[in-house]
């Protein structure tokens, strides 16, 4: 699903509820079948997340970056798991490059790639798509359309107002009240 619509139509809010940060005033929310709010631990380990500040390291590359990722759920990833993350969102050899080195479209892949590493069933991905160039966007599309293939269900929220969402199956439009 992409959401559009500018942090202050209420994207980030929306993004916050589904994420737990938040509680309804009314209504609830779901994600996996249980409350993100109350959900814990338990819904973060199947939630990947990647906000507009990415998170990432500068002074560690891609590769070092997604090994700190694994540790901070505990896990051990043997390198040629990282590497196929890296090579799943198209980064290639700039894996091995510090984060600070990458071009803006890398940077969000590797966020991306990061956010993948506990093979999470959910990816929510805070405005991913916004404010980079057609051929740039397609290989990101690209990207996100393998990962709803494997199985993910991906929420996107955008600031763009017309989201070409080739791998959505739906596009919600949030207007100003």
């Amino acid at each position: 699903m992409v959401l559009v619509g500018s942090p202050v139509q209420g994207a980030s809010l929306v993004f916050d509820l589904l994420l737990g940060r938040l509680r309804p005033h009314r209504g609830s929310v779901r994600v996996l079948g249980e409350d993100p709010a109350l959900g814990g631990r338990a819904i973060a380990c199947e939630v990947g997340i990647v906000r507009h500040d990415d998170g990432l390291l500068d002074r560690l590359t891609v590769m070092e970056n997604l090994r700190f990722a694994a540790d901070l759920f505990r896990l051990h990833c043997p390198p040629k798991y990282l590497a196929n993350l890296i090579d799943r969102v198209e980064l290639g050899a700039v894996g091995e490059l510090p984060v600070a080195q990458l071009a803006a479209i890398d940077r969000r892949r590797a966020a991306l790639a990061r956010a993948l590493v506990h093979d999470p069933v959910v990816l929510a991905l805070e405005g991913l798509l916004d404010g980079i160039q057609a051929g740039e966007r397609i290989t990101m599309e690209r990207v996100l359309a393998r990962l709803v293939d494997d199985g993910k269900a991906i929420f996107v929220t955008s600031g763009l107002e017309a989201p070409a969402g080739s791998f959505a199956a739906r596009v919600s439009l949030l207007a100003a009240a």
